[in-house]
């Protein structure tokens, strides 16, 4: 089917399925994800925006055959934000074109702001829009949800641009490493730059609101009764695997002290966000059940005046044809809703590409350094797919292909789990799974530091990953090579 498709992005632009908000969410999405919480979580976005740098973003999504596409958003007004400070903007682009090298002068500019507005403006907010919005939902007219909804996606998506900035930050440290590793360490250890990121979180109890997919549509963890127990010793077996690693690269670097200081502070950085990039990621989707609670008591009125059937109906209408339901419509929708349900199951066996349209220069210079990961290029015949080693180690086991949340009772202990991809609250899969394999994602993605906190290997952006696999297959997963093959070796 998806041969027979076009895949072009209805704005120009380079756009993936393995960045910001495409990264939750593995496959193609509801129409109200569409045409509603995708534009508000932006609006947000480029709220938040004008008032930190005196300009919004244009459009950072799109949604393409129903799958989701995001960008590195540009400014809608590049002049208001080179009015607005422009010593300042110089400082950043500046200190930004140095990332890799010395990422401190980020850390300074960008990150350290960006978290404390963070933690003092943009995440109270959104605590209290969700508490006022609990407080309403139960009682207010149904045609005042749709504003009480419109609130907290904005809210939500003004946290994007403190994201960006932090766990943006934090994620380009580990490529920073990576970089520093390939120049000064390959060839001279016998260990490799995902070693260094190891243990510094810990798997805990999966929130009520984590998600398996950001659209909405899908109940959260509390919904689904999702948990997952926190392993200690896991984690203190990868914070010794890291140690070693640590004194091993130390060692090597004996005698060049610049290269060891600049080791050193890499280190200290990675230690320093890539716990803040964790507990940020599981604040994103704090609004969600009251969202859905909002969404759902709109459907229950809709239900009510003939226009659905189900309540849960509601979430494949446009945000304009619930406001012109709410408003009196009585155009009955059960067959555009019966149609749009079978077309995104339909699609979800397409196999969009990772990326569309021309990469710029920012995605060359990272897939160039995410090429550091691979030791050696995959020769062997039995190799089915490729992807990108995101959390070393090496296994062989019985594959099991898990689409969504149905599948997941399905999935064993000691299988590798296949998937389009996954969110917060498929991390219980990670406690049992013998190793992970994704159709997109990257080293630095949700699924890859899941793994990583729970010591099982993981390969990335094995397109076609879930199409070529077929439960029951034995694989071996050889992160090295980021190579999947039939079989053990």
């Amino acid at each position: 089917m998806s041969d027979q498709i076009d895949w072009v992005a209805p704005l120009p632009g380079h756009w993936r399925r393995d960045f910001r908000l495409a990264e939750w969410l593995p496959g193609p999405v509801s129409r109200s994800c569409e045409t509603w919480l995708l534009p508000a979580l932006d609006r947000g976005f480029s709220e938040v925006s004008q008032e930190e740098y005196g300009s919004g973003t244009k459009p950072g999504v799109v949604v393409v055959n129903g799958w989701v596409y995001c960008t590195d958003p540009m400014p809608s007004k590049p002049i208001g934000m080179l009015t607005r400070s422009p010593l300042r903007m110089a400082r950043i682009v500046s200190a930004m074109a140095r990332m890799f090298t010395r990422p401190e002068t980020v850390e300074r500019l960008v990150a350290i702001p960006g978290h404390e507005r963070y933690l003092a403006t943009d995440l109270p907010a959104l605590r209290t829009t969700i508490a006022d919005a609990e407080r309403r939902i139960p009682a207010c007219p149904p045609s005042e949800l749709v504003d009480t909804v419109d609130l907290m996606a904005v809210a939500t998506g003004r946290l994007m641009l403190g994201m960006v900035q932090t766990m943006g930050f934090a994620g380009k440290v580990e490529y920073a490493m990576i970089r520093f590793f390939a120049e000064h360490l390959a060839g001279r250890v016998d260990c490799r730059p995902l070693d260094l990121t190891l243990g510094h979180t810990k798997p805990t109890a999966t929130s009520p609101h984590a998600v398996v997919t950001l659209d909405w549509c899908e109940p959260t963890a509390g919904e689904r009764g999702i948990m997952a127990a926190p392993e200690d010793a896991i984690t203190r077996r990868l914070v010794e695997s890291r140690t070693q690693a640590e004194t091993a690269c130390r060692a090597a670097l004996a005698g060049d002290d610049a290269s060891l200081e600049r080791f050193d502070l890499l280190l200290a950085l990675l230690a320093r966000w890539i716990p803040v990039r964790e507990t940020m990621a599981d604040e994103f989707t704090l609004a969600w059940p009251a969202m859905r609670a909002g969404l759902v008591r709109i459907g229950a009125a809709l239900v009510d005046v003939g226009t659905l059937t189900s309540e849960e109906d509601v979430f494949e209408l446009t945000r304009a044809e619930v406001v012109a339901a709410l408003a009196g419509d009585t155009s009955a929708l059960c067959e555009v809703v019966t149609e749009r349900r079978t077309l995104r199951r339909d699609r979800q066996a397409m196999a969009p590409p990772l990326s569309i349209g021309k990469p710029v220069r920012q995605w060359r210079r990272v897939d160039s350094i995410m090429a550091g990961l691979r030791s050696e290029p995959p020769t062997d015949a039995r190799v089915i797919v490729t992807g990108v080693g995101s959390s070393p180690g090496t296994v062989t086991g019985v594959a099991r292909i898990v689409l969504g949340p149905d599948d997941f009772d399905s999935f064993q202990p000691g299988e590798i789990l296949v998937a389009p991809a996954t969110a917060p609250a498929w991390t219980p899969l990670f406690s049992i799974a013998a190793g992970v394999v994704t159709d997109a994602g990257g080293a630095f993605a949700h699924t890859a530091v899941v793994a990583r906190e729970f010591g099982i290997p993981a390969i990335l952006a094995a397109t076609g990953a879930t199409r070529t696999i077929r439960t029951g297959d034995v694989i071996t997963l050889d992160t090295a090579s980021g190579s999947v093959s039939v079989g053990s070796i």
